[in-house]
């Protein structure tokens, strides 16, 4: 008997195994009486009632915790993608022209890697900001580093450009 439960832990996910059981605890602890009798399992119910209801209220509290969990993730992503948003909506000229430094006359869209002086102070700011991030620890010059667009804003930046929020034509930039 151990050998069958076991090659059915290791042949079947364990989340599967416990949605059953709390699919079985749902069906012994809210199914009517006249229900369970044709079954003829009224006394399988009364013997282990205790045990499916303990099972229902843990399993019933976990998928709970896991349903708030998943929401707390999805609303703290809401709230990080709005938040980056208007961060790039707010940055001055001058870190407009920076972040301008990453894109591409050829492909008409923002690429991932620059290059800037490390002890430019707009430069860094857009590093504190999370903009971009040094992709690097070693210089092309002296102090000339690596940098790189994030993600995110490279993601927002080219979807701005094809909305036709931002508009490059020639050397002249407008940003909306």
């Amino acid at each position: 008997m151990k050998e069958v439960i076991n090659n059915i832990f290791e042949k079947i996910e364990f989340s599967i195994i416990v949605f059953t059981i709390y699919l079985a605890t749902i069906f012994f602890t809210i199914m009517p009486v006249s229900i369970v009798e044709k079954l003829s399992l009224l006394e399988f119910k009364n013997k282990y009632q205790f045990v499916f209801s303990i099972c229902f209220i843990i399993l019933s509290c976990y998928y709970l915790a896991s349903i708030v969990n998943w929401s707390k993730k999805k609303i703290s992503v809401i709230r990080f993608k709005k938040h980056r948003s208007e961060l790039i909506k707010k940055l001055s000229p001058e870190e407009k022209q920076y972040v301008m430094a990453f894109y591409n006359k050829d492909t008409k869209q923002f690429d991932t890697s620059s290059i800037f002086d490390i002890t430019n102070a707009v430069v860094n700011l857009l590093e504190h900001k999370q903009i971009i991030g040094r992709g690097s620890s070693l210089s092309v010059g002296y102090t000339e580093f690596s940098y790189f667009l994030q993600p995110w804003a490279q993601e927002y930046l080219n979807k701005q450009l094809k909305e036709g929020h931002i508009v490059v034509e020639k050397d002249k930039i407008s940003w909306n």
